[in-house]
């Protein structure tokens, strides 16, 4: 059997491996079966169906750790923060730490200043990311500001004009 034919037969699609993985780690058999990149997309779309699987989220953290994924791998922890509120917070912290080395340094300090008390959802949250559990910004303020401006005159059609039921008339001052 060539290279190429042992590869086909390796290589399986996300949901048939990870599925039967019940460690907080992938095993090096799923790792070898199937790319990081596809593995960790398959896992956020798990949580997003299934926010509270703990073990899904613990793969994932520990998956985008290992692979570097920095960016993605806060909106994993802003995920597992959400869900999990001011509860397992010696969870939260392991993984935490387990990822400090990959995050960015304020990420890390932003997580880290949720870590006792845990991440409510009504907290207003930075940009996370491949975050599948978060929905964007919470609470309320100002759009736009500014001052009232009064509204221009509308210019009315002179009486007997063709044009004076256009929507679109502009007088002829106005015309360029």
């Amino acid at each position: 059997m060539s290279g190429d034919a042992a590869a086909v037969l390796t290589a399986c699609d996300p949901a048939f491996v990870l599925e039967a993985e019940r460690g907080l780690a992938l095993s090096i058999e799923a790792r070898s079966r199937v790319e990081p990149r596809e593995a960790w997309r398959w896992l956020a779309m798990r949580i997003a169906r299934q926010p509270y699987d703990l073990r899904a989220h613990a793969q994932r953290v520990r998956l985008l750790a290992e692979t570097g994924e920095g960016s993605r791998l806060f909106g994993a922890l802003v995920d597992l923060f959400l869900v999990l509120g001011d509860k397992g917070r010696e969870l939260r912290g392991a993984l935490l730490a387990l990822a400090r080395p990959a995050l960015d340094p304020d990420d890390h300090a932003w997580l880290q200043s949720h870590l006792a008390a845990g991440l409510p959802r009504e907290t207003g949250l930075p940009f996370a990311l491949g975050s599948v559990v978060a929905h964007g910004a919470y609470g309320s303020g100002p759009l736009v500001s500014g001052q009232a401006v009064a509204a221009a005159p509308v210019a009315e059609p002179p009486a007997g004009d063709p044009y004076a039921d256009d929507p679109f008339y502009v007088p002829p001052e106005l015309k360029a």
